[in-house]
């Protein structure tokens, strides 16, 4: 149980979705802490189609289809990645892309089924935000490892300097993701470069080709008028 309002600072509790994983995480935390098993992913979270509904339905005769979307969901899942170029290659193993990414979403490929879904019609794990989650996760789990490994040795950290560590974690991984999109628009100014060049170099090609011509095609008219003048 949560107060709604903090009685130190009157402040009231901002119910939100990031305060929901980080009360979550924090949850989690104090489980491996006290030896206790971590409640596992609800599974009500993700989002299916009709048709994928129609495939898990136990009553139907398709139970042992597999959609690709499945694919992609379990691929991610088994992602311990902390960052975008992690992630990508890890993708890449299981022959999935991510086609396209916005602001406030991701689309991933599926390349042996040659189509593509976003992350928000997969559930909320997989979309963007989900996915910049699941980094900042695997880099709490991996400091958490590192620090049980070192208990022997180095004091306990205080919460203060834990999330302290979070934060900066957060921000290395807020900057994986510009990173990634200055890339992709790097990427693009080049082509549209390379674009603009080409189209510049054809135009003066065609522009000599036709000074070419024109130039043969006055030669004649100048030496008639050089044998007119002769015969005079």
């Amino acid at each position: 149980m949560i107060n709604a309002i903090d009685l130190e600072t009157g402040k009231k509790f901002n119910n939100n979705k990031q305060t929901l994983r980080d009360l979550r995480d924090f949850n989690d935390e104090v489980c491996r802490e006290h030896g206790l098993s971590v409640p596992e992913k609800d599974t009500a979270r993700l989002r299916y189609t009709q048709t994928e509904k129609a495939i898990a339905d136990p009553n139907t005769k398709s139970t042992a289809q597999y959609s690709w979307k499945d694919e992609i969901r379990e691929a991610i899942d088994q992602s311990q990645a902390t960052n975008m170029d992690e992630f990508k290659d890890h993708l890449k193993q299981y022959g999935i892309t991510i086609e396209r990414v916005t602001p406030k979403s991701i689309t991933y490929r599926h390349l042996a089924e040659n189509k593509k879904v976003r992350g928000r019609k997969l559930g909320e794990d997989y979309n963007k935000g989900g996915i910049q989650h699941g980094f900042e996760r695997q880099i709490q789990q991996r400091q958490q490892q590192k620090y049980e490994s070192n208990t022997n040795f180095q004091p306990k950290r205080s919460t203060s300097n834990r999330h302290e560590s979070t934060e900066r974690d957060t921000d290395v991984t807020q900057s994986d993701w510009n990173q990634f999109a200055q890339d992709t628009n790097e990427l693009e100014r080049r082509r549209q470069a390379a674009e603009s060049a080409r189209l510049v170099d054809e135009k003066a090609r065609r522009d000599r080709e036709k000074r070419v011509r024109e130039k043969q095609a006055s030669r004649p008219i100048i030496n008639n008028d050089r044998d007119h003048d002769l015969e005079l």
